[in-house]
């Protein structure tokens, strides 16, 4: 049965969405054809009386002649062709979610462009060969964190770990986690829980892919002040791979070239000295862990932690036994 009028205007503006661009225009003749295939009957006059609505309601469409031919086509989107682009890059390189999960967000975005720019993208649109989580259940798990945030409630959950039989299990002999949400975090394309831990009385981190069966509880969030002393970007900065550590005030000797590796982990925090013949001292905050270590050992022998002693004493800690693992 044919369709009335009423949804005249929508499959226009959807053929426009989908099709259109300043490559790619579409004629009177085309609009009438995409219309008789979806059941509709449509008059040249009365395009063009329906295109002028579609501008005055805020879709813009230009006309431009090619030809001695004219052509209509959108002018403006809800996202740029590179902000699209960004997107499916972070999408991409998320760890979080799972492969499957990856395509089904690239494909709805690569709606959000027009035909031109759609072919390009999808000639780069892939999931990349990385470690992906496998846990479907991400999407539920965020939104139901989300709402707990929102309602000032406590979650519960089993925390999961691998197994040497490649098969994840929970921690704790299947004890139940139960913790106060405050954020949400992303690090190292992992996706993170920061929760206040009122059993050990601190504030903890939780990969929120290894989370399964989340509950929003009725018990009341706890942790307020604790939270707020926790700067949640500082927290991510100085915890290593998510590893947790004292807390500790770093100090370092570097050669001058390596400030710019400091600066772009820690940020613009770090406390800087110059020594001259081109070393610096530095110092920063830092959760001290074998992580750490490990990532200040790769960063050469000119890389040397003077202080405190907690953190000398880590570090040596940490060469010696790397060094009775390969005697």
């Amino acid at each position: 049965m044919p369709r009335g009028n009423k949804q005249k205007l929508l499959y226009i503006a959807k053929l426009f969405f989908e099709r259109s661009d300043e490559a790619n225009g579409l004629t009177i003749e085309d609009i009438i054809a995409y219309l008789e295939e979806q059941g509709i009957g449509a008059e040249r006059k009365s395009l063009y009386d329906d295109i002028a609505e579609l501008n005055s309601f805020g879709i813009k469409i230009k006309k431009k002649k090619e030809n001695r031919e004219c052509y209509y086509y959108l002018t403006e989107r809800y996202f740029e062709p590179a902000e699209v682009k960004l997107l499916v890059d972070s999408i991409q390189s998320s760890k979080f979610i799972s492969e499957s999960q990856s395509r089904k967000l690239i494909q709805k975005l690569q709606m959000f462009v027009g035909a031109c720019e759609r072919k390009k993208l999808s000639r780069q649109v892939y999931v990349q060969d990385r470690v992906k989580t496998m846990n479907e259940s991400v999407y539920k798990s965020v939104d139901a964190i989300h709402a707990a945030i929102s309602d000032g409630v406590q979650v519960s959950f089993l925390y999961l770990q691998w197994n040497d039989k490649k098969e994840l299990v929970p921690r704790r002999d299947g004890k139940i986690y139960t913790v106060s949400p405050w954020a949400l975090t992303c690090d190292e394309q992992n996706y993170y829980l920061i929760a206040y831990d009122s059993e050990h009385g601190e504030i903890r981190h939780y990969r929120v892919d290894k989370m399964k069966n989340v509950r929003i509880t009725d018990k009341k969030r706890e942790g307020k002040e604790i939270y707020r002393e926790n700067n949640v970007a500082d927290y991510v900065k100085g915890t290593f791979g998510m590893m947790g550590g004292r807390d500790s005030a770093v100090q370092v000797r570097i050669p001058a070239e390596k400030v710019g590796i400091f600066l772009d982990r820690f940020g613009k925090e770090v406390r800087i000295f110059k020594s001259g013949n081109g070393v610096c001292e530095i110092s920063f905050h830092v959760r001290l862990s074998p992580h750490f270590f490990g990532w200040m050992a790769g960063l050469g022998s000119d890389v040397v932690i003077t202080g405190p002693k907690e953190a000398l004493a880590g570090a040596k800690k940490f060469a010696r036994d790397l060094a009775n693992n390969y005697r």
